[in-house]
């Protein structure tokens, strides 16, 4: 059983389809990512449609258009600056209610959103736009402002160590008390205003205790908040990786003819500097490279573990 497969039942025709085609559409919402999306929505405060979706960052539209799909009758609006590519995935999905605006997000207002759904609040508000802390902030900043009552806002790469600024802007967000954590999965922290994060940290725990453990619990910044994935690592290690340690990285994952020193080096810089075991290493190389790239390092690990020669 994969990590989406227990999340299925109810979930409309067109997004099962949709699931079953994603790795199709490129973008970088993993399973688990999916997991926590069909989790809040089985869990939802309410099961009228209050104002439907808005994402900052749509890419390709992976996330815009499930979460569209998974409320049809309700609009989905997102914002990118590079071409609406998200767009054309919609519309293969059957996806009507997408709107895919192009625009820079600092240059919004809470007002001109809420416009673009005829002013209604949104349930949901991805945030996975510009991961610098500045521009991070911004978004969490429009989130905050725009979300409705008993919805949920899902910042992307909240564990991520190439994006401390995300962490960072996430956690002042929980520090003015303007939103408080719920749950983390797929490298994405759900949060919900501080009066109803109870409830949804209440009803996700009931739905994912149906037939498992009762799923993990953490805090951040002093408050709790479920962990959908025991192998996943809720916070990030501390310090951005440097320049040498990202290209290492890349050739790690792309070159059939890269080292076995170049590989203990890599392993070396992000055990050593950033705190990291080897299973949060593939974690962080499958979130950023894909798994399919990454077979390829964990088989060259592997021959490394064994004294075999890799050059």
């Amino acid at each position: 059983m994969t990590a989406v497969d227990q999340h299925l039942d109810g979930i409309p025709p067109l997004a099962r389809r949709f699931l079953d085609q994603i790795d199709t559409v490129p973008g970088w919402l993993s399973p688990e990512g999916v997991a926590l999306f069909l989790t809040l929505n089985a869990t939802r405060l309410s099961n009228e449609p209050i104002g439907g979706v808005v994402e900052f960052g749509v890419y390709s539209g992976r996330t815009l258009v499930l979460l569209a799909l998974l409320e049809p009758h309700s609009p989905a609006v997102g914002f990118d600056i590079g071409p609406p590519l998200a767009a054309d995935t919609a519309a293969r999905a059957g996806a009507a209610n997408v709107r895919v605006i192009t625009a820079d997000s600092s240059t919004l207002t809470p007002g001109a959103i809420l416009d673009y759904l005829g002013g209604e609040a949104p349930r949901v508000v991805s945030v996975d736009g510009d991961h610098g802390e500045d521009l991070a902030r911004n978004d969490l900043l429009l989130a905050e402002a725009i979300v409705a009552d008993q919805g949920i806002v899902v910042a992307d790469d909240f564990s991520h160590p190439l994006f401390p600024g995300v962490a960072a802007a996430v956690r002042d967000s929980i520090r003015r008390g303007v939103l408080s954590p719920c749950a983390f999965g797929g490298g994405r922290i759900a949060l919900a205003r501080p009066a109803d994060a109870p409830a949804w940290r209440e009803r996700i725990t009931h739905y994912l205790s149906r037939d498992r453990a009762v799923p993990e619990g953490d805090l951040i910044e002093g408050q709790p908040v479920i962990r959908l994935f025991s192998h996943e690592n809720l916070c990030a290690p501390s310090g951005p990786m440097d320049d040498r340690c990202l290209r290492i990285i890349e050739a790690a994952c792309s070159n059939d003819k890269w080292s076995a020193a170049a590989i203990e080096d890599l392993l070396a810089r992000l055990g050593d500097e950033h705190g990291m075991t080897r299973a949060q290493i593939k974690a962080v190389l499958i979130d950023v490279f894909g798994e399919d790239q990454v077979r390829i390092f964990v088989a060259r690990e592997r021959a490394v573990d064994n004294g075999e020669g890799m050059d």
